[in-house]
């Protein structure tokens, strides 16, 4: 095995192969035909200016999601995904991952980087992240039409967070839901 290998070991080797194999295996023409919407930019652009790339306060999707420094948004974003559904009250959190994971395929073939996560993982991901985006979303609309304040966006801390911290972030090009899980999650939890 080369040195600059990504396999660690020839098991890591092995457990590619067949991943591989079942990706092979699986894809049919229907997938194959949705185009990428969630790009991966590379180090050539990226490295010059980071922050311009990387989202600095919260993850959307799974490029960035297991970064440290981005983890402690996670409550923030169950929170305001546990919101949304007592809003609608007709689905549980698990019900909602359940029906993401059957869209494991299309949702894998949104991105542009090989996502190497277990199908629940990913789908556990989706959920939480889309319930925020739509919480997001609902907030806006809250200030739009009352004139209401963003109170829930209101870090455990105290410290509030401003729109434009969380718009830079939502905005940025790998940290996006394909909007095939938003469409689902919507046509699900107002069912």
């Amino acid at each position: 095995m080369a040195s600059n290998s990504i396999f660690h070991s020839s098991s890591d080797e092995n457990s590619w192969v067949i991943h591989i194999t079942q990706i092979f295996n699986s894809l049919d023409h229907e997938i194959q035909s949705i185009p990428v919407c969630v790009f991966h930019v590379p180090k050539s652009l990226s490295s010059a200016k980071p922050e311009a790339y990387v989202p600095q306060l919260i993850a959307l999707g799974p490029y960035h999601h297991f970064r440290p420094e981005l983890y402690p948004m996670e409550r923030f974003k169950i929170t305001a995904a546990k919101r949304i559904l007592n809003l609608f009250k007709n689905i549980q959190l698990s019900q909602l991952i359940f029906e993401l994971e059957k869209l494991g395929p299309y949702i894998r073939a949104c991105y542009h980087k090989y996502l190497d996560l277990k199908d629940d993982t990913l789908a556990c991901i989706m959920a939480i992240d889309s319930l925020f985006f739509l919480d997001l979303l609902h907030g806006y609309a809250k200030i739009e039409n009352n004139g209401e304040q963003m109170s829930h966006l209101v870090h455990t801390r105290g410290v509030k967070l401003t729109k434009d911290a969380i718009l830079r972030d939502v905005l940025m090009l790998e940290n996006q839901i394909p909007f095939v899980v938003l469409r689902k999650i919507f046509t699900i939890i107002c069912t």
